[in-house]
């Protein structure tokens, strides 16, 4: 098993504002939108069958952001 396996809260965190912070910081930004903007942001784990995928290749993350 890898580190990041054994460790899946730290990393699932880590990623999460590793994510929100980029969002956010890009929005701020003047020459792009230059916002203060909210981030909800949910880890999918779940594959097309509805059943909890094992294998890592298949998760991902949807940030939704609102001004």
């Amino acid at each position: 098993m890898t580190i990041a396996y054994q460790n899946k809260r730290v990393v699932y965190d880590l990623l999460m504002k590793a994510a929100a912070e980029t969002t956010l910081a890009i929005a701020a930004d003047p020459k792009r939108l230059g916002a203060r903007i909210g981030v909800t942001a949910v880890l999918h784990t779940w594959g097309s069958a509805l059943t909890q995928t094992l294998t890592h290749d298949a998760w991902h993350y949807h940030l939704l952001h609102f001004q």
